[in-house]
Parts: C-alpha cells; structure tokens; sequence
C-alpha cells in the first residue's frame, strides 16, 4: 500500500498560523478526523492526476505532499467553521495556490519533480477507445418515428 502523501504531523504544522481563525476548536480535532481529511484530499489529488501519472505515488512529491497539506488544512477550516472576522485575512490562499499548481501538473503546463530532483515522467494516459465513440446515437434529436428500426426494438422496454 502506497505512503500516506501528507502526516498528521504535517497538517498540524501548517495549522499554526491558522487555528486562531477557526471556531471549532483544534482540541476536538482528532487523529480520526485528520486521517479522514488526508484519505479524501489523497484521492482528489490521484484523481486530478490520473490521466499523466501512474497514481497512487509509492513515494509521493514534494509538492504533492505540501499540495496534500494544504488541501487537507482547507478542508479542515471549511468544515470546521471560520470566525467572520477572519475571512477576509486570506486563509484561502495557500489551497488556491495549491490547486492551480495541482491543474497545471494535470494539464502538462508543469513538470512534476520527485524528491531527488528528478523529472518524473508522465504517462499521458490516453482516454479509452470505443468501438461506437464515432457512431451517432439512435435518439439524436429525431423524432420517435424517425428511428433507427433496429434500434427501436431496444426501447422502449
């Protein structure tokens, strides 16, 4: 099973020059909760990052790992709750930065560099080939008596 790409340790670090904004409060964030926002944050990192790169990362990126972090602290904030007052100081600026770099490493404008500063090389998954992806359906914008006689023996059921 593939590391974690971000530790409790590491969330909670980045948690220092937040928690003051936050009404709930840090005591009552558990392990449990952490755990649960690192899994979910995960899984929309793979799932951005699915089509260029082989995922999960048996060693994740640095970057992938501050991305992580910073999505899981957001995460964090906006369900946990923020002090009004607070809003406005930029608290959201470190996820908008970590999503924007996490869409430009999906689109192949950046290149993902692993921990030993190495380029890692994307797979460019290409998207699955269908034997009727250039086939025009049977409904398309005609009316019921215009169908396709084969096909109207499908539907209605």
């Amino acid at each position: 099973m593939p590391a974690s790409y971000t530790t409790i340790p590491q969330v909670i670090l980045r948690f220092g020059g937040i928690s003051s904004m936050m009404t709930g409060s840090m005591a009552t964030l558990s392990s449990a909760h952490l755990l649960e926002a690192i899994s979910a944050e995960q899984a929309t990192v793979d799932l951005m990052l699915a089509r260029r790169f082989p995922v999960p990362f048996d060693d994740a990126p640095p970057i992938i790992q501050s991305i992580t972090a910073d999505l899981v602290c957001y995460r964090i904030i906006t369900t946990r709750g923020m002090l009004p007052e607070k809003r406005a100081e930029g608290f959201a600026e470190p996820f908008k930065r970590s999503l924007e770099l996490l869409k430009m490493l999906a689109a192949g404008s950046a290149d993902l560099v692993g921990a030993s500063g190495g380029v890692i090389a994307a797979t460019d998954q290409p998207m699955p080939w269908s034997n009727t992806m250039t086939s025009t359906p049977g409904l398309m914008g005609q009316p019921w008596d215009e169908v396709d006689p084969d096909r109207e023996s499908y539907w209605p059921p």
